[in-house]
């Protein structure tokens, strides 16, 4: 139920208006977004496992990744420093 609170505050808190309201909500968040490069280690990993996990039964197409990015929140690092495991986030 916190994270509810904290998400319902942020989308309710006054906005900049110069600001796209995306990043506002990020910036609220304490979020920070960075564009992975082409030649980046996990850029690389997950265009491997994009091109790799197509089904047999899909070979008519050919999927490209548009963009990459990196969200980091603040503390996070501290916080699961300790953490072997990690996840790849797909959004399409």
């Amino acid at each position: 139920l916190d994270d509810i609170e904290i998400v319902f505050t942020t989308l309710n808190t006054d906005t900049n208006k110069y600001l796209n309201p995306i990043d506002q909500h990020y910036e609220q968040l304490k979020c920070k977004l960075y564009s992975v490069k082409k030649h980046e280690d996990i850029y690389i990993l997950i265009n491997k496992y994009l091109q790799s996990t197509n089904a047999s039964t899909h070979q008519q197409y050919k999927m490209d990744i548009e963009h990459v990015f990196k969200v980091e929140r603040e503390n996070n690092n501290k916080i699961f420093k300790d953490v072997g495991n990690k996840m790849l986030l797909w959004y399409r």
